[in-house]
Parts: structure tokens; sequence; C-alpha cells
């Protein structure tokens, strides 16, 4: 009797399902919004996600990089005011976005310029 499980289905062109691929989010990568829609930190990534409250993908917002928009170890999030503040580690700074993930605003050490070298 084998107790071997059936191989999962595999999505090949389904964007939403490829968009919403997650890479080992933690407790401090995740943040509620009063309309129970959930954000994630997706560091390997480098984006940020936002799913529904029925779990229905619904964006991504940042790519790869020093630039602002873009992340280097997106680690941590906070919502206030109806922004979604995220941690940008590698890049030293803190990002704030809107609900639909457009860029607001930033601050940290790399916020004037972006990261040269090791800085």
């Amino acid at each position: 009797m084998s107790t071997a499980l059936p191989p999962l289905p595999h999505v090949v062109r389904d964007e939403p399902a490829l968009e919403a691929l997650l890479s080992r989010p933690s407790a401090a990568d995740v943040a509620f919004a009063p309309d129970g829609s959930l954000y994630v930190a997706d560091s390997f990534h480098q984006r940020v996600q936002c799913f529904a409250k029925d779990g229905k993908f619904l964006r991504a917002f940042g790519t790869p990089g020093p630039n602002p928009g873009q992340f280097a170890g997106p680690t941590g999030l906070a919502l206030h005011g109806g922004f979604v503040h995220v941690v940008d580690r590698d890049n030293s700074r803190v990002q704030i976005f809107t609900a639909a993930g457009e860029l607001h605003s930033w601050y940290g050490i790399h916020a004037l310029r972006p990261r040269e070298g090791q800085g």
C-alpha cells in the first residue's frame, strides 16, 4: 500500500497565482487593515503583497533595488492612518505607501540618495 501523496496541480499561466507566491514570511512581516485585508512583506521577492480577507490576491508592489519604491529586504509592516509603512532593512529606511501601493514618502539613512557601495 502506497502512502505517497498525489502530485499537486501545476499552475503555468495563472498570473495572479504566480504573483501571490510567498517565501518565508514571519509574524513581523504581516499587518491587517481595518477592512480585514492582509499585507505581507515578501522579502525573498522584494515586494509587499496584499490579500483580501477571504485570501484572494489583490495586488503586489515593489521591485528589487535601492531606489524609492524598491526594496532590499522588506522585513516589517505597520498600517497607520491609511498608509502602509514598510521597513526596508538593507536600504536602511522606512518607505510609506498608500493602501493601493503608491509610494508616498520615505525616511532613513538612504532616503536622500540610493545606497552606494556597502553603505
